[in-house]
C-alpha cells in the first residue's frame, strides 16, 4: 500500500503516457479527480518545447494504461454506452428519465452507470429544493468541441 497513499491523499492525479497511435505524442489523462467533474485529457508533443494539441483526449487512464483500447475512436462501445450516448446527444436529460427509458430498452442501472462513467457524462442538480439530477455529455463526439 506504500505508494498508493500518495494518490489517495491527492485531490487530482494525472498520468502521462505515449499515445499508442503516435509514439511522438504524449497523452495527459486524469486518473483521479475529486475536485469536480472528471475533465477530459490533453495531448502534447515535445520538440524542445511543449506544444499542446487543440482537441481533448477522450481516452480514459484505464484505457491508456491497461490497454483496453488503442484509441477511443477505434474501440467498440458497449451497447448500453452507445445507447446512452445517442440518448444524450440531443441535449441534457433528467436522470430519472434516462433510467426509465434505459429499462424499457433492456438495460440495467448498473450498465447505464458504467456507460455514464465511460462517456464522462456530467450530472448536475437542477434546482435547490428536491431538485432533479440532469445528465449531459461533456463534449460533442462528432466535432470534439465543447457543447454550448
Amino acid at each position: 500500500m506504500g505508494s498508493l497513499a500518495f494518490a489517495a491523499a491527492a485531490r487530482a492525479v494525472w498520468a502521462v503516457d505515449k499515445d499508442p497511435d503516435d509514439p511522438e505524442r504524449r497523452l495527459w489523462v486524469p486518473v483521479k479527480f475529486n475536485c469536480g467533474p472528471m475533465p477530459t485529457g490533453l495531448a502534447y508533443r515535445s520538440t524542445g518545447r511543449i506544444v499542446w494539441d487543440d482537441k481533448p483526449v477522450l481516452q480514459t487512464a484505464d484505457e491508456l494504461l491497461c490497454g483496453d483500447g488503442a484509441s477511443t475512436h477505434n474501440t467498440q462501445e458497449a451497447p448500453a454506452s452507445q445507447w446512452l450516448r445517442e440518448f444524450l446527444e440531443n441535449g441534457p436529460q433528467d436522470a430519472t428519465e434516462v433510467f426509465s427509458q434505459a429499462e424499457l430498452c433492456g438495460f440495467s442501472r448498473s450498465q447505464i452507470n458504467k456507460g455514464k462513467m465511460k462517456l464522462r457524462v456530467i450530472s448536475a442538480r437542477k434546482g435547490f429544493d428536491n431538485g432533479k439530477w440532469e445528465w449531459k455529455l461533456p463534449i460533442s463526439r462528432s466535432s470534439d468541441s465543447p457543447k454550448v
